[in-house]
């Protein structure tokens, strides 16, 4: 007996507990939509334009290649000037990894 009594009381509670949260989120008033404030409005994206873009990419190109060529001649005047048998100076590796990662950004834009 005791049992169905505790079933019983429990389900009676938990009826309770809802119909307690149901009636309590009905008091709360629902906006209709949620509103933004005008900072937080999304941005309209510019029309694109791909003409002025390719051009840009080829001009930025052009001028990667023109400083890479620049420091291909700069590395090789110093290794030349310098005896590279035992110990290389830091300008010549420094121009080597800075030409290594100017190619890699002229590839890169190549490729699109």
């Amino acid at each position: 007996m005791h049992e169905s009594r505790r079933a019983f009381l429990g389900l009676a509670f938990s009826f309770g507990a809802a119909s307690a949260f149901a009636a309590a989120q009905q008091q709360m008033p629902m906006p209709d939509r949620p509103v933004m404030p005008e900072a937080m409005q999304p941005y309209p994206f510019p029309k694109r334009n791909p003409k002025a873009e390719l051009q840009a990419n080829q001009e930025r190109i052009k001028k990667d290649v023109l400083r890479l060529s620049q420091l291909v001649k700069d590395l090789q005047n110093g290794l030349d000037s310098n005896d590279t048998r035992q110990v290389l100076s830091i300008d010549v590796m420094r121009k080597a990894e800075e030409i290594e990662k100017l190619a890699k950004r002229i590839r890169e834009s190549v490729r699109g």
